[in-house]
């Protein structure tokens, strides 16, 4: 049946929108939670219309990291308030890191974390799952739960989110078989506990340092 036949969820009339060969003033018509096709005319009947005309139409950004603090530090940041600014700049996706108080390491962190943004996100979001010194199976129930990657760190004040070379490797293996990417904050834990406590000595405690304590052989070190 011809989408001009039906009557669907939305139209998104008029805008600019972009699409792979540039702006081209047209329709969006979406039903069912999905966008069905783009039309230049003859749209379908729609229970709400919106009107672009004269706007840009552009598709919603997914944020791959961010810290929503939530559970553990919600005064931070938590998915009410993170998530009402990605939908401010257009993002409609974000992607939260698994180092949350508890860290996001078993099924029951994962489950009360869903709990929390189910109710508080404005946006469509998914988690990323911590791969520190956790047994096989956990990596495996975190993934039928939803998780969409998993991320390691290498240095130890993490906790139960680093993980050692041979953890690492044997993660890896392992995700591989489940289809899941393993993502890697890579700073050698030694090198930056070292400037840390040279920063804290030399009484430096503002922003900056954060950056000029943290030089890039910590990185290129890790990798």
């Amino acid at each position: 049946m011809a989408l001009i036949e039906l009557t669907v969820d939305l139209v998104v009339k008029g805008g600019l929108v972009a699409l792979p060969n540039g702006l081209t003033e047209a329709s969006i018509v979406v039903d069912g939670g999905k966008v069905q096709g783009v039309v230049k005319s003859g749209e379908p009947r729609a229970d709400r219309v919106l009107d672009a005309s004269g706007m840009l139409v552009l598709p919603g950004m997914v944020d791959m990291h961010v810290h929503l603090r939530d559970p553990g530090f919600p005064e931070r940041e938590d998915f009410e308030s993170g998530t009402r600014a990605a939908a401010a700049g257009g993002v409609t996706t974000v992607l939260d890191m698994p180092n949350t108080v508890p860290a996001t390491v078993t099924l029951e962190a994962f489950q009360e974390k869903l709990e929390i943004a189910q109710r508080k996100s404005h946006v469509d979001f998914g988690f990323i799952g911590g791969a520190g010194e956790v047994p096989p199976e956990n990596l495996e129930q975190l993934t039928k739960a939803g998780a969409t990657a998993f991320k390691s760190f290498l240095i130890a004040r993490f906790k139960e989110l680093a993980a050692s070379d041979y953890t690492l490797l044997r993660h890896m293996h392992q995700l591989g078989g489940l289809g899941r990417p393993l993502l890697v904050h890579a700073e050698n834990g030694n090198l930056v506990e070292m400037f840390m406590e040279e920063a804290k000595a030399a009484g430096r405690v503002d922003p900056l340092a954060h950056c000029e304590f943290r030089p890039p052989i910590c990185e290129e070190e890790a990798t």
